[in-house]
Parts: structure tokens; sequence; C-alpha cells
């Protein structure tokens, strides 16, 4: 991603931040590996929260690195999907696993337990568009933009 650095240009730095990290809603995987195909780039899903502490540090040691922003902007389809939203799921979504999943959070966490095996954040993990798994990463492993850069690059090989 040096190359990248280098020609990079002017861009609006509060509008990049506000679109990666926006509330995706519930997940779905249908549209995630559409866009994925269409733009010809590999999946970032990042499990967030509203109420995590460690989300909002590598949110703004990581993410907001101009360098890190961009190339997540240019180079990957990436995806906020946040645990502990309370919104209510539409009539139609609402699944029965161990209980009743009501809420989109419920239903981001369960999908984020079920297929990675983990339910900590912040957690990131690439796809490839056929849903294939790339790579993995959590706070512990990628509080720097360094960190997290590397494990852009061993993702992208």
């Amino acid at each position: 991603y040096e190359e990248h650095e280098r020609n990079s240009s002017p861009r609006n730095r509060k509008e990049q931040i506000e679109r990666l990290l926006a509330n995706s809603g519930p997940i779905d995987v249908e549209s995630i590996i559409v866009a994925s195909i269409s733009e010809s780039k590999p999946i970032i899903l990042y499990f967030t929260g509203y109420n995590c502490i460690n989300c909002r540090k590598i949110e703004e040691s990581v993410i907001k690195d101009e360098t890190v922003l961009d190339i997540l902007d240019d180079y990957f389809v990436f995806v906020s999907l946040y645990v502990d939203d309370r919104s209510a799921l539409d009539t139609h979504e609402v699944i029965t696993v161990n209980g009743e999943v009501k809420t989109v959070g419920e239903l981001n966490l369960l999908f984020q337990m079920s297929e990675f095996e983990t339910s900590s954040q912040p957690y990131f993990v690439a796809l490839d568009p056929d849903g294939k798994i790339l790579g993995s990463t959590n706070y512990i492993d990628s509080r720097t933009s360094s960190d997290f850069i590397e494990f852009l690059d061993k993702i992208s090989d």
C-alpha cells in the first residue's frame, strides 16, 4: 500500500469516517457479497458495539488514521456490524435460536459467534467474494495503524 500513500488525493475525512463506521443494520450477507463482486473488492466485517470502549480506541487510533482510512475505502467493502444495536428486526427477520433473536444486535452477534466462533469486539474478519475467510484480527493484535496495515497486507497477498 506504499504506492497508494504517495498517490492519495485530499478527501473529506469526516465523510469517510462516517460512511465506514455507519451502522450497517442487520447482517445481509447477500448484499455484501453482491457489493464485493460488483466492486471487485474483498470484504471486511467490523464487529463493534456502541458501548465498546476498545472499539472506540481502535477507531481513534487505527481506523481514523488517514492511510488506513484510504486503504479501507479504496480496496475493501467495509461493513460495520453493531452487536448491541437494540433496533427491532422486521417481523420476517426474527428467528429462533436458543430463544428469539429480535434485535439487529442479537442477529449480528449470533452471526459473529456462529460463523467465526468468537464474541469479542472489536473484531475484524476479511472475506473474499465467495465468503472464504482471508484472515481476522482483534484489538489485541491490531492496536496500532501499522499493525492493522500489516493485517491488510497479509489478507491482500
